[in-house]
């Protein structure tokens, strides 16, 4: 690989993984300031996420989320939020 190959490569790779930390951050905050349980794992990579009985894997640097279950799987923190049936 030329050096400004691995230079591009290394800049896309720095800014994904800056851009999935601040989507772990505010993820959490956004859960939080709605009174949402979660409970953290693997230091914030994964949530599982509780509400009116309904349960919920998610990994807020990604946005995806997994019911438990059964349900469909989703992307979005919002689109989490509805899911569990939280109003907007």
């Amino acid at each position: 690989m030329r050096d400004i190959e691995r230079t591009e490569a290394l800049s896309w790779k720095v800014e994904s993984e800056a851009r999935r930390a601040d989507n772990r951050e505010k993820s959490a905050v956004i859960l939080a300031d709605r009174g949402i349980q979660f409970e953290t794992k693997n230091m914030g990579a994964h949530l599982i996420v509780s509400h009116d009985g309904k349960v919920a894997d998610f990994w807020p640097g990604t946005g995806k989320y997994i019911p438990r279950g059964g349900g469909r799987p989703g992307r979005g923190v919002f689109n989490l939020l509805k899911h569990l049936g939280v109003k907007p």
